[in-house]
């Protein structure tokens, strides 16, 4: 006959056994019933993530023999999405403290409810912030002690369970450590579930909770629990004054976030191979020539209004027709208009492995504010200047500085100085063709707007050649 939880051993990490809870914390109880969940529908590990957050309950993913996340305070369910969305044949299982997941992290809890994503989000509430000092957390009941609340707390307390289901939660149970048959079946079912599942435990916090409440040792705060608490059946309300329902609050099934993403990626692609097939674009051909440098990132800098932005989008939208691999960025202030931003750019033969420009191979200054802002060039790098940025600024040697606004003026508008400078460093480089650009205008412009980037592509094209 083997011991109690002899055949939970596999889904567990033993060699980091015993876990860091104090003794008598009801979270170990938790994760049992996790790992019952899990055994009771036969998951396999490798097809298991947990993801964490910050306090007691985020060092639950260490102790799973699973994939793991430990993640930002309040943030574990923004990684989750992600995760599915990425990898929607994964089961993603969320553990959350109740400040993790409805102070912080509340945006995100309420957020979760409404898409109805894939994940099982088990919400170990135990009244307080344990693991920083027992602060009055979003949970702790009125009247209760914290340090932050040694007379009381006066503050109404969120119900989590409540929140989930007003959120657009599909499936909502609400559970204690106390009831430990109904803790892995509601898990489970949570599981199993096709949709958002919250499962809210009510567990024991004696370190902190209890002591600064007076309410005993931990066997004494399940008894505690047990009397917080009734199940769902028909009861008067002043029967169940003071007391929180627990049970199964609702399972719903409706259309599943990740499933509705790749259909509505499916009618994308069908769409785009549609319009594909009716433009008037000759598909060009796959560059073969080499680029100066492999990657080879450019950064794009002025100030709003300059259409740096769309400058990054056109070399981007150019340079992946041909067969590059792309990828773009962009950053920006407040402003709509002024203030100094950037759009980078890295072009590659072969897979990007990170997307941030370090050490820029060409940069383009159309403003001084972004000259002086935006520094740094790649040994052996190209910066193309526009004169009127030089205005405060001493111009480097080797700096390419041209007249690119007043090309932009001549060609027709001044709000083309962007395309102006684009072409002049298609010119300069070789790293896209200027037919490329031509398509690339043609797909992201407005028909109206065509004639005037046309004559800027050539002029700044001649400028740079």
């Amino acid at each position: 006959m083997p011991r109690m939880g002899e055949e939970l051993r596999q889904y567990l990490r033993e060699e980091l056994m015993p876990g860091v809870w104090c003794p008598g914390c009801g979270h170990g109880n938790v994760l049992r019933g996790v790992v019952t969940a899990l055994d009771r529908l036969h998951r396999k590990m490798d097809q298991v993530v947990c993801v964490g957050g910050i306090g007691c309950a985020g060092r639950s993913p260490f102790y799973l023999n699973s994939s793991a996340m430990h993640t930002t305070h309040g943030r574990a369910l923004a990684y989750a999405t992600g995760l599915k969305t990425a990898r929607p044949d994964l089961t993603v299982l969320v553990t959350m403290g109740d400040g993790d997941a409805a102070a912080i992290g509340g945006n995100h809890f309420i957020h979760a409810c409404r898409r109805n994503i894939d994940l099982t989000a088990i919400v170990y509430n135990n009244g307080t912030y344990g693991m920083t000092g027992g602060q009055q957390a979003p949970t702790t009941p009125a009247g209760m002690r914290s340090t932050t609340t040694p007379l009381g707390s006066i503050e109404p307390p969120f119900d989590i369970s409540e929140l989930a289901r007003a959120a657009g939660a599909s499936y909502v149970a609400r559970t204690t450590t106390f009831d430990f048959e109904e803790l892995p079946q509601y898990i489970a079912e949570a599981i199993a579930h096709p949709g958002f599942a919250v499962v809210e435990v009510l567990t024991q916090c004696p370190t902190y909770f209890g002591r600064l409440n007076h309410l005993g040792d931990p066997a004494t705060m399940l008894d505690y629990e047990r009397d917080l608490t009734f199940p769902i059946e028909p009861m008067t309300r002043e029967q169940v004054a003071g007391q929180l329902p627990v049970g199964r609050f609702r399972r719903d099934v409706r259309p599943e976030y990740t499933r509705r993403y790749a259909e509505l990626c499916d009618r994308a692609a069908a769409a785009a191979a549609a319009a594909d097939g009716a433009t008037d674009d000759e598909p060009l051909p796959r560059r073969d020539c080499a680029l100066p440098r492999d990657p080879y990132e450019v950064r794009f800098s002025g100030e709003g209004g300059q259409g740096v932005i769309l400058a990054g989008v056109l070399l981007a939208d150019a340079a992946g027709s041909e067969g590059r691999q792309v990828v773009h960025t962009q950053s920006y202030g407040p402003e709509a208009r002024g203030g100094a931003c950037k759009s980078e750019v890295i072009l590659s033969s072969r897979e990007i492995p990170f997307p941030e420009v370090e050490q820029p191979d060409a940069v383009i200054c159309l403003s001084p504010e972004a000259m002086r802002r935006y520094t740094g060039l790649r040994p052996g790098g190209i910066r193309i200047v526009e004169e009127r940025a030089c205005l405060g600024n001493t111009p480097a040697d080797g700096d390419i500085v041209l007249p690119l606004i007043r090309t932009a003026v001549e060609a027709g508008g001044e709000l083309a100085v962007n395309v102006v400078a684009l072409g002049a460093l298609a010119g300069i480089t070789g790293l896209v063709s200027r037919e490329a650009l031509e398509a690339a205008l043609r797909r992201r412009l407005k028909p109206e707007l065509l004639p005037l980037n046309q004559r800027a592509l050539a002029a700044g094209w001649g400028v740079g050649r």
